[in-house]
């Protein structure tokens, strides 16, 4: 089974099998400061415009990126004074076996990395409605057609923030509809993962998922 998923990897798939390696990309904290290497030459001024990191704090990060053998240097570029180091990720996509993240179970994984994002949307959410009306809360209420389903929404609604979604749906589904629902939220997601980054604008967090019961 083990051979029939590496074999099923992108070709060029870093596979992590250092198990630091494997703890910083799984720590949903640090993941990002990879992301400015993959696919890209740059350098740690680069890094921390990308990033919106202090300078130090990007030297920092590339040279831990660079001892756990996850970016490499590619060249020096002579100036004035010190060269220019231009680093780049050793590989455009990196596979972390679950035997090496040191994980005790896939659970404790998964609750690890679902908290961190948690406390992060929640804070944000928090921040963007701050000025709520006094007396507002949560509504509950039944779907109709379905007797084991409550939707809550917040009250009165977000209408102010119309950039703000926060909504939780628990109802049967059939098979069928809980794939076509999958299928729809994958093709939204990817849909502005792909639009080219604006000039103008803030970033945004979107939150997906899906599960049985």
């Amino acid at each position: 089974m083990a051979e029939r998923i590496l074999s099923s990897l992108p070709v060029g798939t870093h596979v992590v099998s250092d198990s630091a390696a494997a703890a910083f990309l799984s720590d949903p904290r640090r993941q990002a400061y990879l992301s400015p290497f993959i696919d890209a030459e740059v350098t740690v001024s680069q890094v921390a415009h990308a990033l919106s990191l202090p300078l130090g704090r990007a030297h920092y990060w590339t040279l831990r990126l660079l001892t756990l053998g996850l970016v490499r240097e590619t060249r020096r570029e002579a100036r004035a004074g010190r060269a220019v180091r231009h680093y780049r990720a050793v590989a455009s996509a990196f596979f972390v076996p679950f035997d090496v993240t040191g994980a005790d179970t896939l659970e404790t994984q998964v609750l690890v990395d679902g908290q961190v994002r948690e406390q992060r949307f929640g804070s944000a959410i928090a921040r963007a409605i701050a000025e709520r009306p006094a007396g507002h809360g949560t509504l509950l209420t039944r779907d109709a057609d379905a007797v084991r389903a409550l939707r809550r929404q917040a009250w009165p609604d977000w209408s102010a923030r119309p950039d703000v979604v926060n909504a939780w749906l628990e109802r049967p589904l059939t098979e069928a509809d809980a794939h076509a629902l999958r299928s729809e939220l994958h093709a939204l997601l990817d849909r502005y993962a792909r639009l080219p980054e604006p000039d103008e604008g803030r970033a945004y967090m979107l939150r997906l998922g899906l599960t049985p019961l």
